[in-house]
């Protein structure tokens, strides 16, 4: 048998949701880029957030492979990792998490669910308490969230790698209304709630399966990972000069084009340039700059864009281009969950 330690590929056992209902539990796919600092709820790695509820209190993050020249995250504890850091001022807030959403609600009702993940920390004190690690039901429309928390870990030695796993039995849903809007929400706190707060964090192979042992962590690899991932969120990255989709020339109104991406889980909600002075309109006789672009309609596909003229107006049907004109330019589709 394997250890339980061992990473495994995911062509050894089952593959599906029973085995790692939670996606990017490596943190291996960073498509909004990493190192930066946020203040308040942001969006981090891939399908993953940092939640609190702190107005004066920011934190960094970034991959754990990338912490210090000095630092290694060993074969056995996985690929990569998240490094959370405390930035600045002391913390104002009662809480500090990272979140993820999965969307079936129904996924280990009635049931024993482990989540297990390695964690890594720098402190001055000699052991550390671990915080909560939650599991909420969310049914969508009027019905009431249902949170678990979860039973395990509790106290940690400071400054070593230890795999700490928590479960607990999820309740059933026969009396709920379920709509469009049902997510299971992954909370994993980073510290208790006494007041004190987290140093140097790493959090590696984070992984949440059916049944009340924690399985070894299923390694999708970095191609499949980033697959998945971006049927939540994409990042499209765009070369400067490249022409990218072509636009209705409407008068006054708003030149109409159609982006395409890879397929979506659902429909997506927003879709976003880097900035508006990254791109133009442009055809071989016009260069115009872009005021406003806006999502008109979309499916898991593609989406209809309107994409407002600066300088001038483009001509009522002539087709134009929207192109890219800066190196930093991209296009952000996003479908994530939200409740």
């Amino acid at each position: 048998m394997p250890s339980i330690t061992q990473t495994l590929p995911v062509s050894a056992l089952s593959a599906g949701k029973d085995r790692q209902a939670v996606d990017n539990g490596d943190f291996t796919v960073w498509q909004r880029g990493q190192g930066f600092t946020v203040l308040g709820n942001a969006d981090i790695a891939d399908r993953w957030k940092y939640l609190t509820d702190d107005t004066n209190h920011s934190v960094k993050s970034r991959k754990g492979s990338l912490w210090a020249p000095s630092f290694d995250i060993p074969p056995s504890v996985g690929k990569d990792g998240i490094v959370l850091q405390s930035q600045g001022n002391v913390p104002d807030g009662t809480f500090r998490c990272l979140s993820q959403l999965i969307p079936d609600v129904r996924y280990g009702a009635e049931e024993v669910v482990t989540v297990s993940f390695w964690f890594y920390r720098m402190s001055w004190l000699p052991e550390t308490p671990l915080g909560d690690v939650t599991i909420t039901q969310h049914f969508g429309g009027a019905e009431v969230a249902v949170e678990t928390v979860l039973d395990g870990a509790g106290v940690v030695t400071t400054g070593d790698w230890t795999r700490v796993t928590y479960s607990g039995v999820l309740p059933g849903f026969a009396d709920k209304v379920i709509t469009d809007g049902g997510f299971l929400e992954l909370r994993i706190y980073l510290e208790v709630s006494d007041g004190t707060t987290f140093n140097d964090t790493v959090i590696c192979s984070v992984q949440m399966n059916r049944g009340s042992r924690a399985l070894p962590f299923v390694d999708r690899g970095v191609v499949e990972e980033e697959a998945v991932c971006k049927r939540y969120f994409e990042r499209i990255p765009v070369s400067i000069g490249e022409w990218i989709a072509p636009l209705h020339g409407r008068g006054t109104a708003p030149t109409r084009g159609t982006i395409r991406y890879t397929p979506k889980w659902k429909n997506p909600t927003s879709i976003s340039l880097s900035d508006n002075a990254h791109f133009n309109i442009v055809r071989n006789t016009a260069i115009i700059t872009v005021a406003a672009f806006a999502l008109q309609a979309a499916n898991i596909s593609q989406a209809g864009v309107d994409v407002t003229g600066g300088d001038t107006d483009p001509q009522i049907d002539w087709i134009y281009w929207l192109a890219a004109v800066s190196a930093g330019a991209y296009i952000d589709v996003n479908a994530e969950p939200s409740v």
